[in-house]
């Protein structure tokens, strides 16, 4: 009972790769339809660049702001 969320997890591999290499042998239709596959690829990249940076905004200021505060706060009895 274990090793059951690890052999699931492996069948839901085998799983993604099968239906992948199904996707991947279809047709991509014609030009019109290659054409706004193409502007929906540019779209979505330039989204997750404007998400990653705005992440790695907030990753940075948090970790100034919480470092700060742990070296600014007077040490307790519980702090090791």
């Amino acid at each position: 009972m274990i090793y059951m969320p690890i052999i699931l997890a492996l069948f839901g591999l085998v799983y993604m790769l099968v239906k992948k290499s199904w996707v991947l042998k279809q047709d991509a239709g014609d030009g019109k339809m290659k054409e706004i596959s193409d502007h929906i690829y540019e779209g979505a990249l330039a989204f997750l660049n404007a998400e990653y940076r705005l992440l790695a905004i907030f990753v940075v200021v948090v970790s100034i702001l919480s470092v700060s505060y742990t070296h600014l706060t007077l040490p307790t009895i519980y702090s090791v």
